[in-house]
């Protein structure tokens, strides 16, 4: 086990029972390990002829069937797992069992403390101070349940004086599903501006209370210099990242912000290089990307003028496979192709052609808005839907004569 915390001076090991302490040096202490004291280590102020004695600590403590390592044991165990929890500390001590740790720690260190234990006294108790009387408070306010101030109030809650969902609740929702790609470091970013954002309320409110203890001008002062606290801050961490590259002068600096924006820039060359080689396959995403970029290359220079990029080339629509899904078996052939084409499952087609046909004979024809309204799925589909069953004769546009 290891001595406190001290060191060999010789190997700079950290020393463990036994080891060898010197008793001429006394002002340092002067503790070796076994092996530099069997090697004749020997300094200015310490020569192997000194007296020493050995260092042990298997000898009882309190009781005979407990050694000083076994003491320490448990009460470094009591530190680690928690008191009473004797299972766990008689699991680390492994040579006493639970019984036998709880209760020799309650027998020599709580009920009868011995030397070398200090010795506490007991403080007698004169004042006995009377009861406080337990009156309602109103401050913080709380409004009375069922009042317009109660209403309004929803989700205050007056006993902690604050409210169940706090202020921008949702700043975390961008790191909901991150995952570690190239947009990973522009959500930290986002992430850690809105953190900044609450710190900075945050550091404010709890400024507030100096306002008691001073005027108007004091105050205005003190915010000021707490601002110009948070820009020499700033500026030391950037003449720290100027040391560590080796600059010594501001007019090196110069150039070094210089040649850092153009490596910054050509670095966001190279991933929209890497991007544009990930869409060369698919000709609606390389379409679309090149459109994105545009645009934004338009904006940087500061030209907000319409950017037009051909648009010819559309992504396919992949027909659905509904092949053996449930109701099925109850469509035409014309029916399946529909269903595969809008991509709709045959059990949603079949209630919705129940619907249009009930409605079309209860008013005796149906509009296609009236069928947008009673179908709340894609306009398109509905309109794909609504035209297939007037070309079948299952609806009809106009009344009948």
């Amino acid at each position: 086990m290891m001595a406190s915390k001290k060191s060999c001076p010789g190997c700079s090991t950290q020393l463990s029972y036994p080891y060898i302490h010197c008793l001429e040096c006394a002002t340092p202490t002067f503790d070796l390990c076994l092996h530099c004291f069997a090697r004749g280590l020997e300094n200015n102020r310490h020569q192997s002829d000194h007296k020493y004695a050995v260092v042990k600590n298997d000898f009882p403590l309190f009781e005979k069937d407990w050694t000083a390592l076994e003491e320490t044991k448990l009460l470094d165990a009591l530190i680690e797992c928690g008191m009473d929890n004797w299972s766990d500390v008689a699991h680390v001590m492994q040579t006493k069992s639970r019984s036998s740790c709880e209760l020799h720690y309650k027998r020599f260190y709580l009920e009868n403390p011995m030397p070398p234990l200090p010795q506490t006294p007991e403080a007698e108790r004169t004042f006995f101070p009377s009861p406080v009387p337990f009156i309602p408070c109103e401050n913080p306010p709380r409004p009375i349940e069922g009042s317009a101030l109660h209403i309004e109030m929803s989700g205050y809650l007056p006993a902690r004086g604050d409210f169940t969902v706090e202020y921008d609740n949702y700043a975390e929702m961008s790191l909901k599903d991150i995952s570690f790609t190239d947009m990973t470091d522009r959500l930290y970013t986002a992430y850690n501006k809105a953190y900044e954002h609450t710190l900075g309320f945050n550091s404010l409110d709890s400024m507030r209370v100096f306002q008691k203890l001073m005027n108007q001008f004091e105050w205005d002062m003190y915010i000021e210099s707490w601002n110009y606290e948070t820009h020499l801050k700033q500026c030391i961490l950037k003449l720290k990242e100027y040391r560590e590259a080796g600059l010594t002068n501001f007019s090196s600096a110069k150039m070094y912000d210089y040649l850092k924006q153009q490596r910054d820039k050509e670095r966001t060359q190279q991933r929209f290089l890497a991007d544009i080689l990930q869409h060369l396959e698919d000709k609606w995403s390389c379409n679309q990307w090149l459109k994105k970029q545009a645009l934004l290359n338009q904006m940087a220079k500061g030209d907000m003028t319409s950017v037009h990029i051909s648009n010819t080339v559309r992504r396919p629509i992949i027909p659905l496979d509904i092949v053996g899904l449930p109701g099925y078996d109850k469509l035409t052939s014309k029916e399946r192709e529909l269903c595969s084409t809008v991509r709709l499952v045959p059990e949603s087609y079949l209630e919705f052609r129940k619907i249009l046909m009930e409605e079309c004979h209860k008013l005796g024809h149906l509009r296609l808005a009236q069928a947008r309204c009673m179908i709340k799925i894609d306009v398109n589909k509905t309109r794909k839907i609504y035209d297939f069953l007037v070309e079948e004769g299952l609806i009809n546009k106009e009344p009948l004569n």
